[in-house]
């Protein structure tokens, strides 16, 4: 009648449940979603490819956004700026900054209001050092050129413009640049 229920082990609802909390405490301390996949098969003998664990690790960002969009508790006496430096898997494996903002209630209680990650300008060298080493030889200064245009604007509608006709200009020739660019687009525009 379908109604077998398996005593040895524990359901698999709650086996997953636990497999699924040790993948995204094991990516938040940067292991890669390859040796994730690896960890758990070796432990647990549980099959998770590395598009599994990527995916697992994505429900974590309904989590954040909902912590940015909170509501703050209390009135705070102090508020103080802070900057520290990361490794973060993005692009590339640099450091990014991220930006902290912590409170201090009347009470002496610390909070932390809020952070915000900015990628630094590494991730800009990167990004140029990819694209002359894809492009031809007497592209390159042309190409450079326009490129840093982008961050050149005023503001972030003029810099979309121009990068958008680079992205035109360029297409037909290097598309796999422009296609890589594209997947980038909201780290270029910081």
């Amino acid at each position: 009648n379908g109604m077998f229920h398996q005593h040895t082990l524990p359901d698999y609802k709650q086996h997953t449940d636990l497999l699924e909390d040790m993948v995204i405490k094991l990516y938040s301390k940067g292991v890669t979603t390859r040796e994730i996949a690896n960890l758990i098969e070796k432990m647990y003998g549980s099959h998770y490819s590395p598009a599994q664990v990527s995916n697992i690790s994505k429900q974590m960002i309904p989590k954040v956004e909902a912590y940015h969009k909170r509501k703050l508790s209390d009135k705070f006496f102090c508020v103080y700026l802070d900057a520290t430096y990361v490794s973060l898997r993005r692009e590339t494996f640099e450091r990014e900054t991220v930006y902290i903002a912590i409170g201090i209630k009347p009470n002496g209680h610390k909070e932390v209001i809020d952070y915000c990650i900015a990628p630094n300008e590494n991730i800009l060298v990167h990004v140029m050092r990819n694209i002359c080493a894809k492009v031809r030889v007497e592209d390159r200064e042309a190409i450079m050129n326009e490129f840093k245009q982008i961050h050149q604007q005023a503001n972030k509608a003029a810099a979309v413009d121009v990068l958008h006709a680079f992205y035109a200009k360029w297409d037909k020739s290097y598309n796999h640049v422009i296609r890589n660019l594209k997947d980038i687009e909201p780290d270029l525009l910081v």
